[in-house]
Parts: C-alpha cells; sequence; structure tokens
C-alpha cells in the first residue's frame, strides 16, 4: 500500500495557561473594516488576497486584496462572486487555500449532512467535487492533498492527482497544518500540540 505521508520523529507539546501577549505593530492604528455582511469564514491566498464567504442565502464570496509596505492596507473588494452555485440552500462552512493557488470549498446544503468539497482555482473556476457526507473541516497540505476531518471522528487525506480519498494514519481532533518543509504540526488535545517529521 502506497503511503502518502511517512511519519517519523515526534514530540509533544502540552500548552497549559497559554496567554497572548500583544506587542504594538502597524496593526495598532488600521482603522477597522466595514463589511455589509455578517462573514462566514475567511481564507488568505498566498500574501495578496482574502476570500470571504458571507452569511446570505446561496454562496456569495468576495476577493480583498491588500498590500504590506510601512503600514497594512486594505485595497477593497476585487471580485464579487454571486451564487457560485443555483442552490439557494447551500453555503461554504469552510474554506481554505494550498500552495498550488487552489480554493477549498466545504459545501454543505442547509442543515442536512450533505457536504461536498470543491475545488476551484484562484478565479474560483471550478476545477473537480467529490461528495462527502459528515466532513466537517478541511486542511490543505502541500499542493495537491487535503486531509479532512469527519464529524463522526475519522480522518482522511484526498488527494488531487490521483483523485482518492483515504483514512488517514493519525488523527487530527484539532487541526492540522504545515510547519515548515518537513514537519507537520497536529492539534491532538485542547492543550496539546504534535509535532511530527514527515
Amino acid at each position: 500500500m502506497h503511503s502518502i505521508l511517512k511519519l517519523t520523529n515526534s514530540f509533544q507539546l502540552h500548552l497549559i495557561d497559554t496567554k497572548i501577549i500583544r506587542k504594538k505593530n502597524f496593526f495598532d492604528h488600521q482603522k477597522p473594516i466595514s463589511i455589509d455582511f455578517s462573514l462566514r469564514c475567511i481564507t488568505c491566498l498566498n500574501e495578496t488576497a482574502i476570500f470571504i464567504s458571507y452569511s446570505i442565502p446561496g454562496i456569495c464570496i468576495e476577493q480583498w486584496t491588500y498590500s504590506f509596505s510601512n503600514e497594512f492596507s486594505m485595497n477593497g473588494c476585487l471580485k464579487h462572486w454571486d451564487n457560485l452555485t443555483k442552490d439557494k440552500n447551500e453555503w461554504v462552512c469552510s474554506m481554505n487555500t494550498n500552495s498550488a493557488l487552489q480554493v477549498g470549498l466545504l459545501i454543505r446544503r442547509g442543515e442536512t449532512i450533505y457536504r461536498r468539497f470543491e475545488l476551484r482555482d484562484e478565479r474560483l473556476r471550478f476545477l473537480k467535487t467529490i461528495s462527502l457526507d459528515y466532513i466537517n473541516a478541511i486542511y490543505p497540505f502541500r499542493s495537491h492533498h487535503w486531509f479532512m476531518k469527519s464529524s463522526s471522528d475519522k480522518y482522511y487525506i484526498y488527494s488531487n492527482e490521483k483523485n482518492e480519498c483515504r483514512l488517514s494514519r493519525f488523527d487530527f481532533p484539532f487541526g492540522v497544518e504545515e510547519f515548515g518543509a518537513n514537519t507537520i504540526v497536529i492539534g491532538n488535545k485542547q492543550n496539546e500540540l504534535i509535532f511530527r517529521d514527515i
């Protein structure tokens, strides 16, 4: 059996009495950006764009651009997509981007268990879809893989290249992210992170 990930060394980090220390930086003087609708979810694409999904009937997503120089600056809404699907009962419950500049959308229909994963390019043009009932979170890995977590505590890894979904060899109840070139960070418990070499 071919394995997508080979986990080698690992260590655990227990988070006890965590405190966030805020340092003064260039964000401190920024005014809040006013948006007309409630946000549902957001994701960043490389270091120049933010995709925002809104809590309105149907799927509505906007792409905002921003820039960093001496100050952080939002350049405004670059593109607005309304009704990405024909079903007004569908909405984006999770959204993320990968290093291949693809946007992964986890789409739900109303309050049902029906969900599907759509992969789109950076202009939100449709690439592919897979139906995944009970999936409630997606996490990109490298340029062609996605970790997926189900509401029934099953964990999967999906390969864009092979168009296949397999059970993951490890659990990630509180998320999973790449950390550098050869390590992943796994949210194992509410107060525990596991760093694993891959």
